[in-house]
C-alpha cells in the first residue's frame, strides 16, 4: 500500500498541535482554578447554565432538574 506521504505528515502534525493546545489550556485551566478557586466555580456554573439554556428542551423530566 502506497501512502500519500506529504498529507499523512501532515495529519500527524495537525493532531500533535491539537494535542499540545489541549495540555495547554487544561495547564491554564489548572492553574486559573489553583488561583481563583471561587471565581472558577462561578465561572463553571454560569457556563454550565447557558449551556443547559441554550439547549431546547424537549423532556419534562429534565426541566425540574434545571
Amino acid at each position: 500500500t502506497f501512502i500519500n506521504e506529504p498529507e499523512e505528515i501532515l495529519r500527524t502534525r495537525r493532531n500533535v498541535h491539537q494535542l499540545s493546545i489541549q495540555r495547554e489550556t487544561s495547564d491554564f485551566v489548572v492553574d486559573l482554578t489553583s488561583r481563583f478557586p471561587s471565581t472558577v466555580a462561578t465561572l463553571m456554573s454560569t457556563a454550565s447554565k447557558l449551556a443547559c439554556a441554550s439547549i431546547p428542551i424537549e423532556n419534562s423530566e429534565h426541566k425540574n432538574l434545571i
